[in-house]
């Protein structure tokens, strides 16, 4: 009976705790390895060779990449393009076509450029 009891206390508290809210904490490497991920693409497949093919290669769109990079060095988060950024901070992207948008201190004075930003493999 003691050990029915123990048991039943057991199973009482592991399901009844509730789950640390830090165990599924984002961390800032996985904050941008999510961004990065974003960035790859499947190429479509364009000649009858693709077709025996069993996947379609992937490839990293450069812009978006290069994009992340200055996110990350400017330490800032990712914003949708049709939300605006809070008071004290400006709307920041590259000058390219598919590049992400992050907002960024009025006081920093530093203007991302594609120019700057790390050269991926």
């Amino acid at each position: 009976m003691k050990t029915i009891f123990q048991l039943s206390l057991l199973l009482t508290v592991m399901l009844g705790a509730p789950a640390h809210a830090d165990m599924f904490e984002e961390t800032e490497e996985s904050y941008y390895t999510r961004q990065m991920r974003s960035c790859l693409y499947k190429k479509e497949r364009t000649s009858v060779f693709d077709l025996f093919r069993a996947t379609r290669p992937v490839y990293m769109d450069d812009c978006c990449a290069q994009s992340v990079y200055a996110m990350q060095k400017a330490d800032a988060k990712w914003i949708h393009p049709d939300k605006d950024c809070p008071e004290g901070k400006v709307k920041a992207r590259l000058q390219c076509e598919t590049s992400k948008d992050w907002c960024m201190s009025v006081g920093n004075g530093a203007t991302p450029s594609r120019q700057n930003a790390p050269k991926g493999d």
